[in-house]
């Protein structure tokens, strides 16, 4: 790809994107998560989701982390005087290969580029150079009410009624416990700057014009509602929760087996539920009658649930597993990671792999997808720690002497060693 893509992040150091460079530091004794500290500040596995698709880079592959971190710090400490004094010139510097750059990633809030005079960014830059794609990542977006609010993922999935629909039917509303607003709002930027880059770059008749990519956290989460939107006629709250079943079919849901483990099915349509029917001993004319149409099942939506769930609980998941893939009825166990880890399927495809972090030890990264035939993505290096990058910030972008950039590192440090 021609060009590269600046980032400029005011998020978390454990959720920084980043593209990666280089192997993994050989002759570093690995030792136990907890020998290291993996609990400590900034080294949580969340530094490790990092962007693997090497031929697609954002900044370059150290310097986003490196301006990320260190301005992290300049933030925190008394370094905020340098960079106030010295932002203006680290963009300038930034700012003179944009004229040459693809696209821009901008993680809100905008309260970092204000402090040093650059907002709005995007269209600064845009002036510049129009061919720029700038992306920028928020809770709620760019314009509305609701514009200049705080926000997270998990804020965006309670926001967006994900987690009014999440939950059993007689429980309270929950968010998942896993980063499902911020993934999806990551995959919704990637999915937009490539449609920008299309419309930009395409053979016939693309516009040579960037655009701005405005990315909110909330939107994504939508797209997941999309059915019980659609369904709503506007009277009372909606749709609601109804644990792991689905309104518009049955069977569809979590069994417990005879050994304690679970399994999900999902077999809903007229065919699938015949031969659950004929499996679980079923398939009389009062069972045809009762369960055989989609709009008779619904109506006796417990009743067939609970069948299914009884013939299960008689086996071991193992042996019900197998029955059901004998029928071709969608069926799968309910993994727990180290499941995952060991199943035979996932290996063939390496869907995970595992790197060496020189600070934490083995770490289980997924591996990218979807999987390129010509150009697959891989993890090649876990990131650089925190700080790791302060003396090239301060030396080579800010431009302070070797006196100076040791009184700083000095000064940034006086507070931890506190």
């Amino acid at each position: 790809m021609p060009g590269r893509a600046t980032a400029v992040s005011s998020t978390s150091p454990c959720r920084s994107a980043r593209t990666v460079s280089g192997q993994p530091v050989a002759g570093r004794s690995r030792g136990t998560r907890r020998e290291r500290g993996a609990g400590g500040p900034g080294l949580l596995p969340w530094r490790t989701l990092v962007n693997p698709y090497p031929h697609v880079e954002v900044l370059s592959a150290d310097q986003v982390e490196a301006i990320h971190l260190a301005s992290l710090e300049l933030l925190e400490h008394s370094g905020m005087r340098v960079l106030h004094e010295g932002a203006r010139e680290l963009l300038a510097k930034t700012g003179a290969s944009v004229d040459n750059e693809s696209q821009m990633v901008r993680f809100d809030r905008a309260m970092v580029m204000e402090c040093v005079g650059s907002a709005p960014s995007e269209f600064t830059l845009h002036a510049r150079n129009p061919r720029l794609v700038v992306v920028s990542v928020s809770c709620y977006g760019r314009t509305g009410p609701y514009a200049e609010r705080a926000g997270a993922g998990t804020l965006a999935e309670a926001f967006a009624g994900f987690a009014h629909m999440n939950g059993e039917a007689d429980g309270p509303p929950m968010v998942p416990s896993l980063p499902l607003g911020d993934t999806l709002s990551g995959f919704s930027g990637v999915i937009g700057t490539m449609m920008a880059l299309y419309a930009r770059d395409r053979a016939d008749g693309g516009s040579g014009c960037g655009q701005h990519v405005d990315v909110s956290m909330v939107e994504p989460i939508l797209q997941l509602l999309a059915l019980p939107l659609a369904s709503y006629d506007g009277s009372g709250s909606g749709p609601k929760r109804m644990g792991s079943r689905v309104a518009g079919g049955v069977p569809r849901n979590l069994y417990r087996a005879a050994d304690g483990d679970w399994m999900a099915l999902s077999g809903t349509t007229d065919a699938q539920v015949g031969r659950i029917l004929t499996l679980i001993g079923c398939d009389d004319e009062e069972g045809r009658v009762r369960f055989g149409t989609s709009s008779a099942r619904l109506a006796a939506a417990d009743e067939l649930d609970g069948l299914v769930a009884r013939f299960i609980a008689g086996r071991s998941r193992d042996e019900a597993l197998a029955a059901f893939h004998e029928i071709r009825i969608p069926v799968a166990p309910v993994n727990d990671l180290a499941a995952l880890l060991d199943d035979p399927h996932l290996r063939e495809r390496a869907a995970v792999t595992t790197l060496e972090d020189p600070v934490i030890g083995d770490v289980h990264l997924v591996t990218p997808a979807p999987r390129l035939s010509a150009t697959p993505g891989r993890h090649r290096h876990t990131g650089p720690t925190l700080g790791e990058h302060t003396r090239e910030i301060l030396a080579d972008w800010l431009g302070l002497d070797e006196a100076e950039v040791e009184s700083e590192v000095e000064a940034l440090a006086a507070p931890r060693a506190r």
